[in-house]
């Protein structure tokens, strides 16, 4: 499954519509094949629509609107020993973190409550669009990584 996120350095999608897609669409029904409309990266509409749009293929894929990460510490990226013994540069913390905000895109989730105060400008950067990654709620800290 892949997150689009468009504001968040996500790829743009034109207007579509997706047919055949398995979608969970949280209401608590069971999954079923719906097609499904995307503008600017959101889904817009289940069910079939008379717009001319771009046709995507969606079989054996599944869809499900952006998930929600109650409880991350996207601050504990690199293995925890190095990190805390500082055997690892703020740089190599950084790139961990950042490889875990993607990931954590792809896997889902759009929006993640940090509740291990990770350092604010990989909150920033990621809010920017430098890199990908949710949108990251909770508590910062700011003061940079050592």
């Amino acid at each position: 499954m892949v997150a689009v996120s468009p504001q968040r350095g996500g790829s743009t999608i034109e207007p579509a519509h997706a047919v055949g897609a398995t979608v969970i669409d949280g209401s608590g029904r069971d999954p079923g094949d719906v097609d499904v409309t995307i503008e600017n990266g959101r889904i817009t509409r289940l069910g079939t629509s008379s717009a001319h749009r771009e046709r995507l293929d969606a079989k054996g894929l599944t869809m499900t609107p952006g998930l929600i990460g109650a409880h991350v510490h996207l601050g504990l990226s690199s293995p925890i020993q190095p990190h805390f013994s500082l055997q690892i540069s703020a740089a190599e913390i950084a790139a961990d973190i950042f490889a875990t905000t993607g990931t954590t895109l792809d896997a889902g989730f759009t929006t993640v409550r940090d509740t291990g105060r990770v350092e604010r400008g990989a909150v920033t950067a990621t809010a920017k669009g430098k890199v990908r990654g949710p949108r990251v709620l909770g508590t910062v800290n700011t003061r940079p990584t050592p």
